[in-house]
């Protein structure tokens, strides 16, 4: 009974742990989302950017200026991307791990089911056993 309990509770743990990296997977989730749409505005903003600068016809020093300036942003802007991209694997793997490990315990669980219910049945068989004795001794001493 008392590992029923231990599996239980562990089972529970393994949950809310399974639960939790769920959470960080969807909050990394968006945080991709969201690089993803600062990228896609970034580059929209270039594209308007350098049709601007040519209808402008500005100093090519200017234009140089700027796309330089550009270009970090978007090195920046990757170099997150990258970083979220890492953090999302490195959750993923967890909670691949933890998917795992719930397996597992559901499988523990399920066993020990069956095993109380073969135990229950074998009582159960027991008990009836015993009464059918109970009643033979009750009709072997109303006999006598």
């Amino acid at each position: 009974m008392t590992d029923m309990k231990r599996l239980t509770a562990d089972l529970g743990s393994a949950q809310q742990e399974i639960h939790s990296s769920r959470a960080h997977s969807t909050k990394a989730e968006q945080e991709l989302s969201a690089a993803r749409g600062q990228i896609e505005q970034l580059r929209a903003g270039a594209i308007a950017d350098s049709k601007r600068w040519q209808e402008q016809d500005q100093s090519r020093q200017q234009t140089i200026s700027l796309l330089v300036s550009e270009k970090a942003s978007l090195i920046a802007s990757v170099q997150r991307l990258e970083e979220v991209e890492i953090e999302l694997q490195d959750k993923e793997k967890l909670y691949l791990a933890e998917q795992a490990r719930a397996a597992h315990l559901n499988n523990k669980v399920q066993e020990l089911e069956i095993t109380t219910e073969r135990q229950g049945n074998e009582l159960e068989e027991t008990l009836s056993r015993e009464k059918e004795l109970l009643e033979r001794v009750r009709d072997q001493e109303s006999r006598a």
